[in-house]
């Protein structure tokens, strides 16, 4: 059901126009955290709306890479946003690589020094069926 819910959704449903989320975060200030066990992308996708907020720092944890909607990578900004969401189930948007890694023009690279990274990819990538170039959703580790 996500899988089809991810390949059928547009990009203005993906969006959003304002929904409970956005009257809630309304009422909070930087120095709030969140904490939910939903993997989905919609509360996500209220911080960026409602607050200055990105996705590459605002879950409280390093990613190595960021994947771009146009499939290039990208290092992780330095800029810390708040408040911090924290995602007890893990997202939709983060892979975590069993050694592959994508790289344009969609090719797979297998090395051992992509074991165990983390990567983000940006909220309104489509996944493919199952796993992501050799990647798959997963929580951060112990180490986080």
């Amino acid at each position: 059901m996500v899988y089809e819910l991810l390949m059928t959704v547009t990009e203005r449903e993906l969006k959003g126009n304002g929904d409970l989320y956005d009257e809630l975060l309304k009422k909070t200030d930087g120095g709030d955290s969140f904490m939910t066990f939903n993997y989905d992308l919609q509360i996500d996708r209220a911080f960026e709306r409602m607050l200055n907020w990105s996705p590459e720092t605002g879950y409280g944890f390093p990613f190595k890479k960021i994947l771009r909607t146009d499939e290039s990578w990208h290092d992780p900004s330095n800029k810390k946003t708040e408040p911090i969401l924290l995602k007890l189930h893990g997202s939709l948007n983060w892979l975590y690589s069993k050694g592959y890694i994508h790289l344009p023009p969609s090719t797979l690279d297998f090395h051992n020094k992509y074991i165990g990274q983390h990567y983000l990819a940006a909220s309104l990538y489509r996944f493919p069926a199952g796993t992501a170039f050799g990647m798959k959703p997963s929580v951060p580790d112990k180490r986080y």
